[in-house]
């Protein structure tokens, strides 16, 4: 087996990036997809010979039509494959507070995302994805302390 086609051989997992934003009075910005039930942060899949973090940026600007030329890494959550969701390394990054005039200007791409929100905290958890609900706290705690962290289905290693 040559050098190239043992590479082929080995397991792929899926990977996304999630962009985590602040409004001025420190609200949470959650997306909601047109073909799910729960809300999300904005983000996505990762491409083929795409990082992350540059998957953080395209999906913004897809999404919400901004562009964020930093995003600061929180960490990574490892989640584990669940129902019909396989496993997947979920990246998350705070792109900072969005003003008044930022959020004015958001367009939604209809067919993939029906509105947009900032909620407290208290109000995301109950609506966001199961999977980010549980890594949330820990990516925010991250955040707050300037460091990074690194979960299992939501449980720091």
């Amino acid at each position: 087996m040559t050098h190239s086609n043992f590479y082929r051989t080995l397991p792929r997992k899926r990977m996304a990036a999630s962009a985590i934003f602040r409004n001025e009075k420190g609200n949470l910005l959650l997306v909601k997809p047109t073909y799910r039930t729960y809300w999300l942060f904005p983000g996505g899949s990762v491409e083929d010979n795409e990082s992350p973090r540059t998957t953080c940026i395209r999906e913004v600007k897809e999404e919400l039509g901004i562009d964020i030329p930093s995003p600061r890494s929180l960490g990574m959550d490892y989640l584990s494959e669940e129902n019909e969701e396989t496993e997947c390394l979920q990246f998350a990054f705070y792109c900072g507070t969005l003003s008044a005039a930022q959020i004015a200007a958001i367009k939604l791409p209809a067919r993939e995302l029906s509105e947009f929100r900032f909620l407290p905290l208290d109000e995301v958890l109950p609506i966001l994805s199961p999977k980010l609900t549980r890594g949330l706290p820990h990516y925010l705690a991250a955040l707050d302390n300037d460091t990074l962290v690194y979960m299992e289905d939501g449980e720091i290693m």
